[in-house]
């Protein structure tokens, strides 16, 4: 019997040894794959730290491929060259401009043209309905704006951003994630079609610790105090912070999503050459989007990045121009080598004092300056002005706009004309989170999740789980889509409303009650709308009643006759 024992924990004892071999060749294939994946983009690295910069007012930066090194441009003595924020503030109205649409998910059901029940069809539109509402519920509570905000604020700045959708305290989350600490193929126009993501996260040691599926024998995680693989963050961050102690008790990890060749994505959490979880989800696609300015390669030039040159050049001019309102305010003189001039202003006036002969020293005349160093002021404004296209992100409102709603109609006709084809990838990136998030409530939500909107309350659960309870919307990708809708939020003032409600009223459509109503509650265009429609329903309804009660009244008439 001792012996059938010793050959059972001599198999255990082989196949765990076997296993963790596995998995520290597991750990060090994706380390590799991510020095490999760093080392593709290192030039794309060191421009973003320039950027980062040029941000911060160092506008006159170079990287030195010599010494592999910022180094800084040398001007003349006594130019005073000062950073002047036209790129930051051109690129900030552009972010505005983005940002102040108004993106809406509409949630539609799959396969409804199929069903013939009108009953199940009922359902699944109400379902949908229901869904929508949670999406609405859930943009509030997990801040999304603002995080979709950050991901585009990072592609004008660097030249793609990132979002990613994670399962956490039961229900689903987001976050925005720098592209410093993202990997993918770096040929790929989106990320959805890179094949390979890691994403670079530092933790806190306890963190990592605490998780019910560290085992601490098996693992042996000590800190490290990174913060990155990326030796340009790293930079960054000591120069921001101004310490070596951020770091102090993390540890650096890499979650990395690999595709599957049988289907799905297998996702390993490496660190320190070990890998502390792993699992395998049958997902279409992993769970980050990306959001980028110009149909190309998520690895481009930014928009920030190509209003650098620019700005540098109305720095200098300025600097150049300073130096010449100096000269003419104070006078030229030329003098003789080994002349010692001392110029004292007090109450007698201006004195000169010279320690040799009087024609040791002689005034020049001030040089001209003429109009040209101001015209090319003008063009290199007006270049960034073009670069920033928009009507509305540089505050002019265009020619002929009357007050109230045709001035908000121009100004939105304006931006989105400037601004399309960056409005139309928010809303490809805002339906494919929403998809991920849909997703994820398939996946992972095994307890109904209580939702409050206005007047309703109802439960959402996945799919997955719905058979163990009742009166549940269930949730999940396949059963759902989601469109996005944007509009200016130009189209959302309160004096668009106002003006809309008056002209609604002025129509016949909804009654001046009902408009007094709507702006005194502050409803936006859709409650209008729907409340429209009722009247309208009404109305036709009435209609009806009115020709139903003439046609009676006249078929009596012919009876009688």
């Amino acid at each position: 019997m001792e012996f059938i024992k010793k050959i059972v924990t001599d198999i255990i004892g082989i196949n765990e040894e076997q296993e963790a071999i596995d998995e520290t060749k597991e750990a060090k294939e994706v380390e590799e794959l991510a020095i490999k994946l760093r080392g593709q983009r290192l030039n794309w690295e060191k421009r973003w730290l320039l950027a980062d910069r040029f941000a911060a007012g160092n506008h006159f930066e170079t990287w030195k491929p010599g010494t592999n090194e910022v180094g800084s441009a040398v001007f003349t003595r006594g130019m005073n060259v000062r950073p002047i924020h036209y790129a930051v503030r051109t690129t900030e109205g552009t972010l505005n401009n983005l940002v102040s649409a108004d993106p809406r998910w509409k949630v539609y059901p799959h396969g409804l043209a199929i069903v013939q029940d009108e009953e199940v069809k009922k359902l699944k539109l109400e379902h949908a309905r229901k869904t929508g509402v949670y999406l609405e519920n859930l943009w509030d509570a997990e801040n999304i704006r603002e995080k979709a905000t950050e991901m585009i604020w990072n592609g004008l700045k660097y030249c793609f951003g990132v979002l990613e959708g994670y399962w956490e305290d039961g229900k689903p989350r987001v976050r925005a994630i720098e592209p410093y600490d993202i990997l993918f193929d770096p040929t790929v126009k989106d990320i959805r079609d890179s094949s390979i993501v890691i994403k670079e996260v530092s933790v806190p040691l306890n963190k990592i610790m605490a998780n019910q599926q560290y085992n601490e024998n098996k693992n042996e995680i000590k800190a490290d105090g990174k913060l990155s693989s990326s030796g340009f963050k790293e930079a960054r961050l000591a120069e921001k912070h101004g310490g070596k102690d951020t770091g102090t008790g993390k540890v650096l990890i890499y979650e990395a999503w690999i595709q599957n060749p049988e289907g799905g994505w297998d996702v390993k959490h490496v660190c320190q050459g070990k890998i502390l979880f792993k699992g395998h989800y049958d997902w279409a696609r992993h769970p980050f989007i990306s959001w980028k300015l110009m149909p190309e390669t998520l690895l481009q030039t930014s928009w920030f990045e190509g209003l650098i040159p620019l700005n540098r050049g109305i720095d200098i001019t300025l600097a150049q121009i300073e130096m010449w309102v100096r000269s003419a305010a104070v006078g030229r003189l030329l003098k003789k080598k080994g002349v010692n001039i001392e110029r004292i202003l007090n109450e007698h006036g201006e004195i000169i004092e010279v320690d040799n002969v009087k024609d040791a020293v002689q005034w020049l005349r001030p040089p001209e300056i003429g109009a040209t160093p101001f015209n090319l002021l003008n063009e290199f404004k007006s270049f960034i002005a073009e670069i920033g296209a928009s009507a509305a992100s540089i505050g002019r409102v265009p020619r002929g706009a009357r007050a109230g709603f045709k001035l908000v109609e121009s100004l939105k006709a304006s931006e989105m004309s400037s601004i399309q084809h960056g409005v139309r990838a928010l809303e490809d990136s805002l339906e494919a989170l929403a998809e991920v998030l849909l997703v994820l409530i398939n996946a992972f939500c095994d307890r109904p999740i209580e939702v409050q909107r206005r007047n309703m309350i109802f439960e959402i659960i996945g799919s997955n789980y719905a058979s163990g309870f009742s009166a549940n919307v269930p949730v999940s990708d396949v059963d759902f889509g989601v469109n996005v809708e944007i509009s200016s939020g130009l189209g959302f003032t309160a004096e668009a409303r106002q003006e809309r409600a008056i002209q609604l009223t002025q129509l016949g459509i909804i009654d001046t009650r009902t408009a007094l109503e709507v702006l005194q509650i502050g409803g936006d265009t859709e409650d209008i709308a729907r409340l429209a429609m009722h009247s309208l329903l009404a109305a036709v309804m009435a209609a009806g009643a009115i020709w139903l009660n003439f046609a009676q009244e006249q078929l009596s008439n012919i009876t009688k006759k």
